[in-house]
C-alpha cells in the first residue's frame, strides 16, 4: 500500500489508513479530475502468487447553472450512462477493451421508468484512443462506471427497492464512481509496479474527465 501512496504523494491532500491494506485518499485541488480515491489490497486466489488491487475514484458533479433547478434530471440522465468494461476476443492476451452499457440498467428501468439507458458515455470512452491504449496495456479485470446511490446497509431487497425509488424521486447528491480491479502476479519488479499503478491512476483520471464533460453539457 505504501508503494502506491508514495507514487502519488505529491497529489495527496489527506490520507486515512483503514488497517494495513486499505486507504482513503483526498486529492489536492487540480491534482486529478476525481476528488477521492479509495484503495484496497487483498490476497488473490493463488495466495502468495498474486494480489488483487481495487481502486474506487469518486467524482462529485456540481450541477451547472442551466440544470441547477432540476438536479433530478441531472441525476437520472447521468445514471442512464452507467457502463462497464468488456473484452472482445477468445484470448485475453489479444482481447480488445470496449465499454458497454451496464447490464444493471435495464432491470432498474422497471423500478424507475425515467432512467433511459444510453450508450453515450460508453461510446465516448471507446473513442478515446489514449484510454484504449492504456486499457490494452494493463488489462484491468473489471471497470464499473456508475452514479452512486448513497445508501447505508438495508435489511431486505424490498427495503432497497423502496429507498432506491424514493432517492430517484428526490436525489440529494450526484456522485459518479469509477471502480477498477486489477490482479497482479507476484513477484513484480519495482519499476513495473510503478508503471502499472501510474497507468491505473491515468485511466481513472481520463474517465473522470469524460464524465465531467458530459455532466456539463
Amino acid at each position: 500500500m505504501s508503494q502506491f501512496l508514495g507514487y502519488i504523494e505529491d497529489k495527496i491532500a489527506k490520507c486515512e489508513m483503514r488497517g494495513e491494506f486499505k486507504a482513503e485518499v483526498s486529492m489536492k485541488k487540480g491534482a486529478a479530475n476525481f476528488n477521492r480515491l479509495a484503495i484496497r489490497k487483498r490476497t488473490g486466489e493463488l495466495l502468495d502468487f498474486e494480489a488483487v488491487w481495487e481502486f474506487v475514484a469518486t467524482v462529485p458533479l456540481v450541477p451547472t447553472r442551466k440544470v441547477v433547478e432540476v438536479p433530478r434530471d441531472l441525476f437520472l440522465n447521468l445514471k442512464s450512462l452507467d457502463c462497464v468494461l468488456k473484452w472482445t476476443g477468445s484470448l485475453l492476451l489479444f482481447a480488445r477493451p470496449s465499454f458497454k452499457m451496464s447490464p444493471f440498467l435495464q432491470p432498474l428501468t422497471k423500478l424507475v421508468p425515467d432512467i433511459r439507458p444510453s450508450p453515450r458515455l460508453a461510446e465516448t470512452l471507446n473513442s478515446n484512443k489514449d484510454l484504449m491504449v492504456l486499457l490494452a496495456k494493463i488489462k484491468p479485470d473489471e471497470i464499473h462506471n456508475f452514479v452512486n446511490f448513497p445508501f447505508k446497509e438495508v435489511s431486505s431487497e424490498e427495503e432497497f427497492r423502496e429507498r432506491l425509488i424514493d432517492y430517484c424521486r428526490s436525489p440529494k447528491d450526484v456522485t459518479y464512481v469509477i471502480s477498477l480491479v486489477k490482479t497482479v502476479a507476484l513477484p513484480i519488479r519495482p519499476n513495473s509496479m510503478r508503471n502499472l499503478f501510474m497507468s491505473i491512476f491515468e485511466i481513472l483520471d481520463k474517465i473522470s474527465i469524460e464524465v465531467r464533460k458530459i455532466a456539463n453539457t
